[in-house]
């Protein structure tokens, strides 16, 4: 019985390539490769990740540990984790609702009183008075409104903030394991592109986009104070350069992306197959058996690279669904209340709260966008590298 050791990147990785070894004898073999491997990475800045999600993002992900989620999907049973996800959204669902209903509620009551004070003043001597009231009524609408964009803003902020350090912990993980695979060319081209995903992208959504929601609700709130200020166009240009910003970066990016990395990956799919052909090839006797343990770690480090990028897509989901959910309540709410109170008051805070509704959309945008892009990322390094 002939047995090689074939070390990859550290002394500790070792397996062992025999001429008679049964399915039963390889299938542990590569058992203890995977657990190998999983004791050299380090996972610990991903719990503390997990430690700073809210009771329901930390039910939607459904593990106490990552770690324990990444087990779960190499083994092929994590399915069982999320029998209860439908009643997780829906109570995420509910709690939001219950959350804004008391404000909503108070915009609705405002709203009739100031339909109040609007029949009272059509009387002249009274329309000074009458004018004055409404104003503070709206303004009071403003402040309730403007306390839960506040909210939804910081929310946005600290998810963005949240997936940056994912991507920061998740991605150095899945290219050392590629580089443990042999792929150098694949790594190279992709250190660059998500450099610029983790510093330029999510600079440009904290200083550009969150600021252009803000200076739509500002112009969308002054352009309604009175008729005579007329701030509606402002209000859609600032919507019009959001949507121009988001449709080049994702041009721009995934054309990168997908152009470099599909190339690498076919450079280094190609080197590895001539690196094992001349083992096979030129090496006597040994050839055969180090090229067999090459596959073998091979295939373990590709199992734990495509569980890695699944259990990350996983903890992306758990952290973008719930602010989303929070964010798409919040602008539902705002255009039910809007076509409640149109028929009782003036157009003015009914268009108001419509406008508002419609900018929270860019929140929403900003959220998909990021995320999707972390997707597009994770998905082609677990598409690539995978042939061995």
């Amino acid at each position: 019985m002939i047995s090689l050791i074939v070390y990859i990147s550290k002394p500790t990785y070792v397996a062992y390539a025999q001429d008679d070894m049964s399915q039963e004898e390889l299938e542990q073999e590569l058992k203890n490769n995977i657990v190998d491997q999983l004791d050299s990475l380090d996972f610990s800045k991903l719990d503390e990740i997990l430690s700073n999600l809210s009771d329901s993002q930390f039910k939607i992900f459904g593990s106490p540990s990552f770690i324990t989620k990444l087990k779960q999907i190499i083994n092929g049973d994590f399915g069982n984790s999320y029998s209860n996800f439908f009643e997780y959204i829906f109570n995420l669902i509910f709690d939001d609702m219950l959350e804004c209903l008391p404000a909503l509620c108070m915009i609705v009551a405002i709203s009739i009183v100031c339909s109040f004070f609007g029949s009272v003043g059509s009387d002249k001597s009274n329309k000074t008075i009458s004018n004055l009231l409404y104003f503070v009524c709206f303004s009071v609408i403003v402040v309730i409104v403007f306390s839960l964009v506040k909210g939804v803003v910081l929310g946005t902020s600290s998810v963005i903030d949240l997936i940056k350090k994912q991507m920061d912990i998740i991605f150095p993980i899945l290219l050392t394991l590629i580089t443990s695979m042999g792929n150098v060319v694949t790594v190279s081209a992709f250190q660059p592109a998500i450099a610029l995903l983790t510093t330029g992208i999510i600079h440009i959504f904290t200083t550009i986009m969150i600021p252009l929601f803000i200076f739509s609700v500002v112009f969308n709130v002054v352009g309604n104070i009175s008729p005579n200020i007329r701030l509606e166009k402002c209000s859609k240009f600032c919507s019009s350069v959001f949507k121009w910003i988001i449709g080049s970066i994702f041009t721009i990016f995934i054309a990168i992306l997908t152009i470099q990395g599909i190339t690498a990956g076919a450079i280094d799919g190609v080197s590895i197959k001539t690196a094992k052909f001349a083992l096979k090839s030129y090496v006597p006797v040994l050839g055969g058996y180090l090229s067999d343990g090459i596959n073998l770690i091979v295939a373990s480090s590709v199992l734990i690279k495509n569980a890695v990028g699944a259990t990350g897509l996983v903890l992306l989901f758990a952290t973008v669904i719930v602010p989303v959910v929070k964010i798409a309540i919040f602008s539902l709410g705002l255009k039910l209340v809007a076509a409640i109170v149109e028929p009782l008051s003036e157009n003015k805070i009914s268009n108001f709260l419509y406008g508002v509704s419609k900018c929270l959309s860019m929140l929403i945008t900003c959220l998909i966008a990021i995320g999707f892009m972390y997707l597009i990322v994770v998905g082609l390094i677990m598409c690539m590298a995978n042939a061995f």
